[in-house]
């Protein structure tokens, strides 16, 4: 007993300390990226364009991965390949200076980028039932590895701010990038390999779940509130600059996001008991339209460090209830194919359109003006769920709360 005991938590350990590493990559190169790209001479339009290509390649490489995984059947190794190839094509970015140089190593990046998070999910789903662990509480450690380069950044990076600085200042992202994710490679080696796993497959039967009106509202919400809010995560680092936050201090404002995130995820379930699904994500709804708003202003740092922590709201409370929902809805044998076109739609066809249109939008009225349109847009959305979604015959909620829990 004490032996099988010992061989589950160093399961859990395995996938969460995976988690974390991995996602020290994604703090690197979301809030760093776009920086660069402004300073190496890029318009807002042209940004917008770059930072597209990712969730577009997250809705069409996994199909992509999956039949390749099929065909070899082992599918740590193509975990291990899209590690190593997106640490070797990331520092091209420096080298492509030019928007076309950029683009095609933007397309082979997130070619090879976005696989690596539904690839280790998929295993980790594979095997943590085996090991009596709880996803949720795993995927909290990729949270905390987005974090964590944030606040390393702080005392390695100067005090620079502005795009007439020159890209010298950023440099070390693109080592530190390298390095991380060398390290996740080398850390995904003591993952299982996850043999038996099925990626390429979606039954389009899943389409007849849209179909019911309750998830066809808050499809289209969740679309819209994604579609308002990409800019944010696009221009959030650009927005910072403009207000003269040097580099060593971006990563904190972040920070202070993700971490709010984090809190909401581990509540989100007992929140949700409390006040019920419809509820939680109409409060995320608000607090994403309330955050742009908020940015619409030139903030000082202390209202900037307050308004962060609505992130939280905008993503967890956003993600839960809506998984949640597909999830109850959905016969099981639809659920996973379900999740994925509810992803493909808001993360992907959202994120493109939201990237795309952001940047447009910045180019024509700037960043302040964009943030207040968008708030518009998520705000409007708001109404429209409140107004029209009613789940039907949903459970009474069953507060969670009490002293003990928290």
């Amino acid at each position: 007993m004490a032996m099988a005991a010992a061989n589950t938590r160093r399961y859990l350990l395995v996938f969460a300390s995976y988690y974390f590493v991995a996602f020290i990559a994604w703090g690197i190169s979301v809030p760093y990226l776009p920086l660069f790209f402004k300073r190496s001479g890029r318009s807002d339009a042209e940004i917008g364009a770059l930072l597209a290509v990712i969730p577009l390649l997250t809705m069409l490489s996994p199909p992509i991965w999956g039949a390749v995984a099929d065909r070899l059947r082992n599918k740590k190794a193509i975990l291990l390949t899209v590690l190593c190839v997106s640490a070797l094509v990331f520092p091209c970015f420096w080298i492509g200076r030019s928007f076309l140089a950029a683009m095609v190593v933007m397309i082979v990046f997130a070619f090879f980028f976005t696989p690596s998070e539904p690839l280790a999910d998929a295993i980790t789903m594979e095997h943590l039932p085996r090991a009596g662990g709880d996803y949720g509480k795993i995927r909290l450690w990729g949270s905390l590895g987005f974090i964590f380069p944030l606040l390393l950044m702080g005392a390695i990076l100067k005090s620079t701010f502005g795009a007439d600085i020159g890209v010298r200042s950023l440099a070390p992202i693109f080592a530190l990038f390298v390095l991380f994710r060398l390290l996740a490679l080398a850390w995904a080696t003591r993952l299982p390999a996850g043999d038996h796993l099925h990626l390429g497959g979606f039954d389009w039967r899943a389409l007849r779940v849209l179909a019911v009106r309750p998830l066809v509202v808050l499809a289209a919400c969740a679309f819209i509130s994604r579609l308002g809010t990409q800019g944010l995560y696009v221009f959030f680092s650009i927005y910072l600059d403009k207000l003269h936050v040097g580099d060593n201090l971006k990563g904190c404002f972040w920070a202070i996001g993700v971490l709010s995130e984090v809190v909401v995820m581990y509540f989100a379930a007992r929140i949700m008991a409390c006040i019920s699904i419809k509820w939680l994500f109409a409060l995320s709804l608000a607090a994403s339209a309330i955050r742009l708003f908020a940015f619409s202003f030139p903030l000082s740092f202390t209202a900037i460090a307050v308004i962060a922590p609505l992130q939280g709201l905008s993503f967890a409370a956003f993600h839960v209830p809506a998984v949640t929902y597909v999830n109850r809805i959905a016969p099981a044998h639809l659920r996973a194919s379900g999740q994925t076109l509810l992803s493909a739609l808001v993360a992907g066809l959202g994120g493109v359109i939201g990237a795309q249109l952001s940047g447009a939008l910045a180019e024509e009225i700037g960043l302040l003006g964009l943030f207040r349109v968008m708030s518009v847009v998520v705000f409007v959305s708001l109404g429209a769920f409140v107004a029209l979604f009613h789940p039907g015959n949903e459970a009474a909620p069953e507060c969670a709360f009490d002293a003990a829990s928290l």
